[in-house]
């Protein structure tokens, strides 16, 4: 039963009273991590009520290896870090995790690095930056303790309590002081398991999207007759067939063929992509009767969809120095990393049929009626052939391009415009259920979050 004495104590606006006996540090910020304490369903615990730090000391031994375990920040958990030599190691001694502990990072718990050790990380090892718990699991489910401490509301108020200058700590005397509400176990479990039953439903729409992503690009090369061959990386000296050979140069002849004729289609012609696209025409904006443009800088085009986001509004006199298309062009990056994110959409609604944006853009545009512009945007933004792109890159690091040259060399298959136009309508559908699926998996985890916040903060 929760003790209601408290609301015998005064209440003001700016003073907040609290019994001697409940302090147990002379910190006005302690009692601040719930603001709903007084009007809470439920009682609270000091967290060093239902947790007991352990420190399993383990002396490093020089031949030994030991798994080392990180925790990421954001409530994501523990993870493996990596495996080293004892000698490999500059401490004298790590401690040593169990099956069921709770640990956290001194540095990062402000950042909601928090995480429940399971079998796979038993017997890991972590120095004294990350302090380890047992649960009293009489009292506390542990997968409840978790989504409490690693809830935004929660580890953003840490903020508060962490000590030193450049580098901030949250140490474990602070921590084990903190209170948190504690309903009956059976309600913590109930807590627990709304939020991972939209939580895991979450998951699994994002994985169904991600199986579908990849199933584009099959369908693809299956209707249009395209083998996938797996490279074959020799040592010593690599031959490739003279008839497969279209380009002096190792980049363009990776794995024995031809880096051109990676779409090659054993069905349909094949034929260069420039007899059927211009690649960066000329766009004249001297003789339009209006002035205003839609501008698109990369930002704009979203990498996960290859679609135009929002556009800006410009102005012929703005875009001088830009990329200049107009409506039904396929913008494609030619920048790493935006060109293997896939950043790459086909204009349409231009605000008066026009615009300009980044110079980092391959602008295709459609000169035959035996081609779809959207057929070749969804070639191009297969993975296979922006993987391959980068093995023609030039420039410096960071500022890496692909060469108008690979567009112009590369090979493409030519079915009928009726076969393209079916293979981009499946395509389309299955880019909307994609849509659909990650829609729903982040109002699923949105509403996991929300429910279980409104339980324990409100």
């Amino acid at each position: 039963m929760k003790n209601n004495m408290t609301a015998n104590l005064p209440t003001y606006n700016y003073l907040q009273f609290v019994r001697f006996k409940s302090l147990s540090l002379w910190d006005v910020k302690k009692n601040r991590i719930f603001d709903n304490k007084e009007n809470s369903d439920y009682d609270f615990v000091r967290l060093a009520d239902v947790l007991t730090q352990v420190k399993r000391v383990e002396f490093l031994q020089p031949t030994k290896d030991y798994n080392l375990l990180g925790v990421k920040s954001y409530g994501l958990g523990v993870f493996h870090r990596e495996t080293k030599k004892g000698n490999n190691i500059k401490a004298k001694y790590l401690w040593e995790l169990k099956e069921g502990d709770l640990v956290y990072s001194r540095l990062g718990a402000s950042s909601g690095s928090f995480g429940l050790i399971n079998k796979d990380f038993d017997n890991y090892f972590v120095s004294n930056e990350f302090p380890a718990f047992t649960i009293d699991t009489d009292r506390v489910s542990p997968q409840y303790l978790n989504l409490v401490l690693t809830s935004k509301r929660f580890y953003e108020k840490i903020a508060d309590f962490n000590t030193g200058s450049a580098l901030k700590r949250f140490h474990e005397e602070k921590f084990l002081n903190l209170e948190i509400p504690l309903p009956p176990l059976k309600k913590q479990t109930k807590i627990s398991d709304g939020y991972f039953n939209l939580f895991n439903k979450s998951i699994a729409e994002n994985n169904k999207a991600s199986e579908l992503q990849i199933e584009i690009d099959k369908f693809l090369f299956k209707e249009l007759g395209i083998e996938i061959k797996k490279e074959q990386k020799r040592k010593g000296i690599n031959f490739i067939r003279y008839k497969e050979l279209s380009k002096w140069g190792v980049e363009y002849n990776i794995g024995g063929i031809a880096i051109n004729k990676i779409l090659h289609s054993s069905i349909y012609n094949n034929d260069l992509l420039k007899n059927y696209v211009e690649i960066n025409p000329s766009t004249n904006f001297n003789d339009l009767s209006f002035n205003d443009l839609s501008f698109i800088p990369m930002e704009c085009i979203s990498d996960e969809y290859g679609e135009i986001s929002y556009t800006q509004t410009g102005t012929i006199q703005k875009s001088k120095g830009y990329t200049k298309f107009k409506n039904g062009d396929l913008l494609w990056a030619k920048i790493t990393p935006c060109m293997e994110n896939g950043k790459s959409a086909i204009t349409n609604n231009l605000l008066n049929g026009y615009g300009y944006g980044s110079t980092e853009y391959h602008v295709l545009r459609a000169q035959s009626e035996r081609i779809s512009i959207e057929f070749i945007y969804n070639l191009l933004r297969t993975k296979l052939v922006r993987e391959k792109a980068t093995s023609t890159f030039t420039g410096s690091a960071g500022q890496q391009r692909v060469p108008k040259s690979f567009l112009d060399e590369l090979l493409i298959p030519i079915p009928p415009i009726k076969k393209q136009n079916e293979i981009n309508k499946y395509i389309s559908n299955l880019k909307n259920q994609i849509k659909e699926l990650h829609k729903s998996s982040k109002n699923n985890k949105e509403k996991a979050i929300l429910e279980f916040e409104e339980t324990i903060f409100l």
